[in-house]
């Protein structure tokens, strides 16, 4: 089962994916003010669900299709991986106000704490931003 992540400017809900197994949450966190031709950056995290852990071994990633007028990697690395979460900071500059949409895949391995089940996702996040 695949869920859309999504976040709206302003918000940042913690959004459970796979609620009925809670495997993990993906949450979004787009800047709180984001300018025109200035670095900015969004937080994505990904948690484990009771019972599971994220694979450090796997290479975890988070795969970013940049929009015209953004200037952004197209591939970040967690800044932080443990058992626990993920943590990606995704930096992008916006040339100019208005709003601006970054998709992605976020890829990674959950595996249940005994090592009988791991699980690998290809997740697909939204960031949304309004640029001013």
């Amino acid at each position: 089962m695949r869920s859309l992540v999504t976040a709206a400017v302003m918000m940042a809900l913690p959004l459970a994916v796979h609620a009925e197994e809670a495997e993990f949450s993906i949450k979004v966190d787009p800047p709180a003010a984001a300018q025109a031709k200035k670095a900015a950056v969004a937080k994505v995290s990904l948690h484990a669900g009771k019972g599971m852990h994220v694979n450090e071994e796997f290479p975890t990633a988070l795969t970013v299709e940049v929009p015209a007028g953004v200037e952004s990697a197209k591939k970040v690395k967690p800044a932080k991986i443990d058992k626990v979460e993920a943590l990606f900071d995704v930096e992008f500059t916006a040339q100019k106000a208005g709003k601006a949409e970054l998709k992605g895949t976020l890829a990674f391995v959950v595996c249940d704490d005994g090592n009988t089940k791991c699980v690998p996702h290809h997740e697909p996040v939204k960031i949304a931003v309004n640029v001013k």
